[in-house]
């Protein structure tokens, strides 16, 4: 987990490229509690890329992604999906972005009361004669990145498991 502004390159940057981001939040005055938190989380399956893309495209289906973590998946006339959990919480996401050929697909929480951003990616590569799942969510406030990624954990063994 790599929070912004601890002192930590962020995963996709270099050393400069953050030192930059540092000294234009000093000057514009960002306080560090509006620091986004990154939670990047990742499995190998012995499936194909191809495999696991096929389920994780299917954005009305996530509870086929993740069986037991996702209990529902329900779309809704404005395009959101409303998200059941195993614990009973229920969030809107709403789909941005899907590729299939880069088998990558984006998605964001935009009505949650205790969340003022929240962008994720999931991505299937191959790798070797099986490929990865990468999971990466951004959000504020970034204190709550210890239960964001316990969630993303409970999360991730119910996918490896389904597609593991």
């Amino acid at each position: 987990m790599k929070r912004s502004g601890n002192g930590e390159t962020p995963v996709s940057g270099s050393g400069e490229m953050w030192a930059a981001v540092e000294m234009c939040r000093l000057e514009a005055g960002v306080p560090m509690e509006m620091l986004m938190a990154t939670v990047r989380k990742e499995f190998r399956s012995s499936r194909s890329a191809d495999e696991v893309w096929a389920v994780l495209r299917k954005f009305e289906a996530v509870h086929e992604m993740a069986p037991g973590f996702v209990t529902a998946t329900k779309m809704e006339p404005s395009g959101a999906r409303l998200v059941t959990f195993a614990n009973g919480t229920e969030v809107r996401e709403w789909l941005v972005s899907s590729n299939d050929a880069e088998r990558r697909l984006v998605y964001a929480i935009l009505d949650h009361p205790k969340i003022q951003h929240y962008s994720a990616a999931a991505q299937v590569v191959e790798d070797g004669d099986g490929c990865r799942f990468v999971w990466t969510v951004d959000f504020l406030p970034d204190g709550m990145a210890g239960m964001q990624a316990a969630s993303m954990d409970a999360g991730l063994a119910a996918m490896a498991k389904a597609v593991g």
